[in-house]
């Protein structure tokens, strides 16, 4: 979500190649993502942006699993199917099932990284 346009817009192409740190090459991250736990990004080049981006869709994008699937599956199904709405091919993302995204109960506007000791921190903006 480009904040500054209130509205979903793809990477512009120079930000994409941008590297995560602007003070040091960042060969290794550790993300502690919300609800599901540490992904690790690692690019021995130096980690772009886009990479960051990439690790953390990835990761939300799987499908869940059996041990991350909450009791009460019933708060999590209008983000879910909100999710789904937005999606390209609606349908498809539907019959999909829910994925770990959907354990965000609707918050997927990325609002930056965070220090947490020697590892990261996703934050999502609370708004979303």
């Amino acid at each position: 979500m480009d904040k500054r346009a209130d509205r979903f817009l793809p990477l512009p192409e120079a930000d994409r190649g941008l590297p995560a740190s602007t003070h040091c090459t960042l060969t290794k991250m550790i993300i502690e993502c919300p609800k599901i736990g540490q992904i690790t990004v690692r690019r021995p080049e130096g980690i772009r942006c886009v990479d960051v981006f990439a690790a953390i869709y990835d990761a939300y994008h799987e499908k869940m699993r059996k041990d991350e699937r909450p009791q009460s599956i019933e708060r999590y199904y209008r983000a879910f199917k909100k999710r789904c709405e937005d999606y390209r091919n609606p349908e498809a993302e539907l019959s999909a099932g829910m994925r770990r995204v959907d354990l965000l109960r609707g918050k997927r506007i990325f609002d930056g990284l965070s220090r947490s000791g020697a590892n990261w921190k996703l934050e999502i903006d609370e708004r979303s």
